[in-house]
């Protein structure tokens, strides 16, 4: 099965917790939102699901394979990317296996 987990994520700028231990798992063919108020971290996950940034904790993981410094993780996520930007979906969607 595709999919992208998010395990135990926390990112911090100073003294402010952007994300505290966040858990959540993307499956294939399935369509997500991510809801929230200004400032609650939204940006800071996506950002981290596509290695924009670093997590001060946890992991993101492709099918199981861990994504920070692993090509072939990489290049799923990579290859998703090119599919949906295929169906013009790219920019919002290319977290999405």
């Amino acid at each position: 099965m595709n999919c992208i987990e998010i395990k135990q994520i926390s990112k911090n700028y100073g003294n402010v917790h952007a994300l505290d231990q966040v858990d959540l798992r993307f499956e294939e063919n399935k369509i997500y939102g991510l809801f929230g108020r200004n400032g609650v971290g939204k940006t800071t996950l996506l950002n981290i699901i596509t290695g924009r940034i670093f997590a001060d904790s946890g992991e993101v993981t492709v099918d199981g394979e861990v994504a920070l410094e692993n090509d072939q993780a990489l290049q799923k996520r990579e290859s998703s990317s090119q599919r949906r930007r295929a169906g013009g979906f790219a920019d919002r969607l290319a977290f999405i296996g």
